[in-house]
């Protein structure tokens, strides 16, 4: 997940009460907070990969914890656990730009800028700008869990003209859990991505029943 993790110093890091992995835990479930729904949905094999256990019993029973606690509260909708936050998450952050050759200071100090000033933007920072602009679809009404991939409207209707559903939702899942995991976060642009493994699937199912096809042709020519 790009950006950053801001948690409550007092509550979490500088907390005695919370034990190490506790901490790390209640990072992680604030890491994974939906702003827009309130709550995060990580999967227990996702926290359990990136809290480095062995078995998924080991977090039930650290989540178990942070809920007898008072830290977070759990609701199970559909088979989908779905975490509150209730303690060690900052909710309002103050935006920090880095503005450079404003002022003669530190490149690490403050800087007061002026209401009106007029900045200097090089165009690599227009075209940062203009991606930023593109509107992606939520793609939650395929998994709740898919939250990493981000692609356009008009991308999902091409996987599914030229792929069809049941291929384009598949992989879509996949490249979610692929990113999720830490493996995929260098894919800058998911539909290229998916459009590859989608072509993939497409060809070995083309090829698994031109083989079908075949050996149905072989059975029967044996009874002629």
């Amino acid at each position: 997940m790009a950006g950053y993790t801001v948690i409550d110093n007092d509550e979490v890091l500088d907390n005695e009460d919370l034990r190490p992995m506790e901490k790390l835990t209640l990072i992680m479930l604030i890491k994974f907070n939906n702003q827009l729904k309130g709550y995060a949905y990580p999967s227990l094999e996702v926290l359990k990969n990136l809290l480095g256990y062995s078995h998924i019993k080991y977090v039930i029973k650290i989540i178990d914890s942070l809920i007898t606690k008072g830290y977070i509260k759990k609701e199970t909708v559909k088979q989908k656990n779905h975490y509150y936050i209730l303690k060690g998450s900052v909710q309002k952050i103050h935006n920090v730009q880095n503005v450079s050759n404003v002022q003669n200071i530190p490149k690490d100090s403050a800087q007061n800028i002026p209401k009106g000033r007029v900045q200097n933007v090089h165009t690599k920072s227009i075209k940062k700008s203009i991606k930023k602009n593109t509107i992606y679809i939520t793609l939650n009404f395929i998994d709740e869990i898919i939250d990493k991939v981000k692609i356009t409207k008009e991308q999902y209707d091409k996987l599914l003209t030229n792929f069809g559903k049941e291929i384009a939702h598949k992989n879509i899942v996949d490249l979610d859990n692929y990113i999720t995991n830490g493996k995929g976060e260098k894919y800058k642009e998911h539909y290229r991505v998916l459009n590859t493994w989608c072509s993939k699937a497409n060809n070995i199912d083309s090829s698994n029943k031109e083989g079908q096809v075949s050996n149905r042709w072989a059975e029967m020519k044996q009874f002629n």
